[in-house]
């Protein structure tokens, strides 16, 4: 017993370990996803433009709460279907736009567009597909508590339309500090569904994170990593 209270302890200690925040330009990211109906791999690689400040921020959410605008690829092979992406994001003064584009190997190429405002913690957007626009909206904020904590709280809606049910979804991270979060979402559509993530840099350099969701006969666990140089 006075051994499993060591290494709890142990554990604790090494997941609250503060990383020094260093800047960054680039970051590479890698996430395994298995479910009930398929599993493989996502990669990513997201370049900004200029340095990311990540003095006094929560590590995860520095590049947003510094606005910086970047540019990323990235590739999915999970299931049947691979699909290869490119997406960006721009911060112009309170206007966000953040264009994505997607080329699955079934199916049709297609573009949407995140548009919205921002604020200095504070983001609302709506996102705008080619065609068949149904109203949907998405909210962000992000700030400081007492002490080195911060939180993340999310929230959105998406219309359905004619062939497809109503989505919302509420969800927030808690930073123990500026590298250490866990967090938990919650999604209905037809079912409600339930979802839990912890992430935490190692290094200023180098992240691990895993999150869980689970849906009527669709469990989804996912584990990534991402380094940033």
């Amino acid at each position: 017993m006075k051994m499993n209270k060591l290494l709890l302890a142990a554990s604790i200690s090494i997941l609250s370990a503060g990383a020094m925040a260093e800047n960054y330009q680039t970051e590479a990211n890698v996430t395994y996803v298995d479910n009930d109906n398929a599993n493989g791999l996502v990669v990513g690689l997201n370049y900004h433009f200029d340095v990311v400040d990540t003095n006094n921020k929560p590590l995860k959410e520095a590049a947003f709460l510094d606005r910086s605008n970047n540019i990323g690829i990235g590739y999915s092979a999970v299931g049947d279907n691979d699909v290869a992406f490119v997406n960006a994001e721009f911060y112009l003064n309170h206007f966000y736009i953040a264009p994505s584009y997607s080329n699955p190997d079934v199916g049709d190429s297609s573009f949407a567009a995140k548009v919205g405002y921002i604020g200095n913690d504070l983001r609302i957007t709506t996102v705008i597909p080619e065609e068949d626009y149904e109203f949907n909206i998405d909210v962000k904020y992000v700030t400081a508590l007492a002490g080195d904590n911060f939180i993340n709280l999310e929230a959105g809606f998406s219309d359905g339309g004619d062939n497809a049910d109503d989505t919302a979804f509420v969800s927030g991270d808690y930073y123990f500090d500026d590298t250490f979060s866990v967090g938990a979402v919650i999604t209905n559509t037809d079912d409600t569904d339930f979802g839990f993530r912890v992430n935490k840099f190692f290094t200023g350099k180098f992240s691990a994170g895993a999150s869980f969701t689970a849906r009527d006969n669709d469990d989804t666990f996912a584990l990534n990593a991402a380094f940033r140089f």
